[in-house]
C-alpha cells in the first residue's frame, strides 16, 4: 500500500491489487479506499506505539493519543515513507482545478450503503449536457489504462437531489420548536457557553 501510493499509483489501483492478492480488510471483506486511507494515515507502522486514555479504560485513538512510545512497536515502514506519504494524502484532498466552480457539499460527508466507501462529486457532459452528481469512490477500477466498472455498483444520485433532501432534513430539526432547547443545551456544552445552557 505504502510503496504503491509513493510511487504515484491511485487508490483505484492500490484496492485492485490488495483484492487481487486475496488480502482482506479486518472485518473478513476486500478492501474499499476508506479502509487503505486509514492505514495510510496510521503512525504504529513507523514503529510508534500509540494509546490513550478514555473513563477508565485504555483506548486506541491515534487523534488523541496520551501516551506516545518511540519505537515501541515493530517499524514496517521508516518515518520518511510515511511523512512522504501524508504529503500526497494532503495534496489529494486539498487538489483543486482553478477551472473547477462546482462545490460539493457532501464529499465525505455520505457513504455508500453497499460498500461503505465515501461518496465523491462528480460532473459530466455527455452528448453536449452537462451533470453533476455524487458517486461512490470504490465504483471504477482501471485495467491496462481503461476505466471499468467491476466493484461496487451502487448508483450515483444527482446532486441537487440528495442536496435539497439534505439541507431539508437539517431544517426540520433546526427549526423543530420541540427540539430547540434541546439543540441549544447540546451547543452551550459544546461551546461552554453559559447564556446558550437553558436554565
Amino acid at each position: 500500500m505504502f510503496n504503491m501510493t509513493l510511487e504515484g499509483y491511485k487508490m483505484c489501483n492500490v484496492i485492485d491489487r490488495l483484492n487481487e492478492l486475496g488480502f482482506k480488510n479486518s472485518g473478513g471483506k476486500e478492501f474499499n479506499a476508506a479502509n487503505i486511507e486509514k492505514i495510510l494515515r496510521n503512525e504504529r507502522y513507523t514503529g510508534v506505539y500509540l494509546f490513550t486514555y478514555n473513563k477508565g479504560k485504555f483506548v486506541n485513538y491515534e487523534e488523541q493519543a496520551t501516551i506516545r512510545v518511540d519505537d515501541g512497536l515493530p517499524q514496517i515502514i521508516s518515518k520518511e515513507t510515511f511523512d512522504a506519504i501524508q504529503q500526497i494524502l494532503k495534496q489529494r484532498v486539498h487538489r483543486t482545478p482553478k477551472n473547477v466552480e462546482e462545490k460539493y457539499l457532501l464529499s465525505n460527508k455520505i457513504f455508500c450503503g453497499e460498500c461503505g466507501t465515501p461518496y465523491s462529486g462528480i460532473r459530466k457532459i455527455t452528448d453536449k449536457k452537462y451533470y453533476v452528481f455524487y458517486r461512490c469512490g470504490y465504483h471504477f477500477t482501471y485495467r491496462n489504462g481503461k476505466r471499468v466498472v467491476d466493484h461496487c455498483r451502487n448508483t450515483a444520485v444527482r446532486r441537487d437531489d440528495i442536496e435539497k433532501y439534505v439541507v431539508k432534513q437539517i431544517s426540520k430539526i433546526i427549526y423543530n420548536e420541540d427540539l430547540i432547547d434541546t439543540i441549544m443545551d447540546e451547543y452551550g456544552r459544546y461551546t461552554k457557553c453559559t447564556h446558550c445552557v437553558q436554565i
